[in-house]
């Protein structure tokens, strides 16, 4: 996915400039499975209400625990999935 796609994903999920919840949860798995993928090509830290069934299994993330994203961290609004190398404040 391009940068210009992504951010017209993100503005379409966006309220204000902020991620809105209920937005996320209407869209597809494809669409949030494109959205992450993206996200951890560039080891950023994921929102954990984007992950779509095909990453996890149950609360467990396989494919991302293989990719290094071994940390959940809950943020002011969201919980974020991430690496060593991210910190959330």
């Amino acid at each position: 996915m391009d940068k210009r796609k992504f951010n017209a994903l993100l503005r379409s999920i966006s309220t204000k400039g902020k991620l809105d919840p209920k937005k996320m949860a209407f869209l597809d798995n494809a669409t949030k499975e494109l959205l992450v993928l993206s996200i951890v090509r560039h080891r950023q830290p994921v929102v954990k209400d984007l992950i779509p069934p095909t990453c996890s299994v149950g609360d467990t993330y396989e494919w991302l625990h293989a990719m290094g994203y071994l940390y959940e961290t809950k943020g002011r609004w969201f919980t974020f999935v991430h690496t060593s190398e991210q910190k959330i404040f």
